[in-house]
């Protein structure tokens, strides 16, 4: 009975321990399955984000590059006296920012600034109330006066509008035709500008996420100024969490 009793107690560990070992594996490798695909689905979130604000600001660039070579925009640009250009121009310049917000209802402000951060031109949806037409003591503002790029972009607060927005504007450098060749140099003029509102990204993230069965729990862009061509997965982060 005693070897009988020892002999249990000996083959017990032996079998069982080689299931637990067996179940540990088992757990483990569902576990790393469920992490992998969740990662997955997490990157591919992000891939399809990026991809919605990257289609975004390649069209706002398209817009500006467009509304970049209107002869009365140029002129606008171009005429150094103060008076001369809001007499002439400014009226032509806003209407053809009225005609684009109307076109691209996301664009919440369109605007020339002088290259000291004046707002010299200015048209905004009526849901906007401006509060300074001085940009200059901004940092943004400041951090795209160093920028050598053609492009500025960066993600922001906007007391105007009272929430978060995309700002992207693109650095005028024209030459005055008028001039002689010695002095027809191109030169920063000022910028012109777009306000995006993320209102209408809002049901194209909320279609993303419940595709991936996912939920989106925050999403940081860098508001540090940031010129781009491209908005990758690495440029924008999100939380993301699989509701499963």
């Amino acid at each position: 009975m005693k070897i009988q009793h020892t002999f249990t107690l000996l083959i017990i560990p032996l079998i069982v321990a080689p299931l637990l070992l067996l179940g540990w594996n088992a757990y483990q490798h569902l576990y790393n399955s469920s992490q992998i695909k969740a990662f997955a689905s997490v990157n591919g979130a992000l891939d399809q984000l990026a991809h919605v604000f990257n289609r975004e600001i390649l069209q706002a660039r398209a817009n500006l590059d467009l509304l970049a070579t209107d002869i009365t925009v140029i002129q606008y640009a171009l005429t150094e006296d103060e008076l001369s250009r809001y007499s002439i121009y400014q009226r032509g310049v806003l209407e053809r920012f009225r005609n684009y917000q109307q076109a691209f209802p996301q664009y919440q402000e369109i605007r020339f600034l002088l290259t000291d951060g004046y707002e010299d031109a200015y048209w905004a949806s009526e849901a906007v109330n401006n509060q300074s037409d001085e940009e200059g003591d901004n940092p943004w503002f400041q951090a795209m006066a160093l920028s050598d790029e053609p492009y500025f972009f960066t993600v922001i607060y906007s007391p105007d509008t009272g929430s978060h927005v995309i700002y992207i504007f693109k650095a005028l450098h024209i030459a005055n035709q008028a001039l002689s060749e010695e002095t027809n140099q191109p030169r920063l003029r000022g910028y012109l500008g777009l306000t995006v509102s993320f209102s209408p990204l809002g049901k194209q993230l909320h279609d993303i996420a419940e595709t991936n069965n996912l939920f989106i729990t925050a999403l940081t862009l860098p508001l540090s100024a940031t010129s781009i061509t491209e908005l990758t997965p690495d440029s924008a982060t999100a939380i993301v969490t699989s509701k499963t």
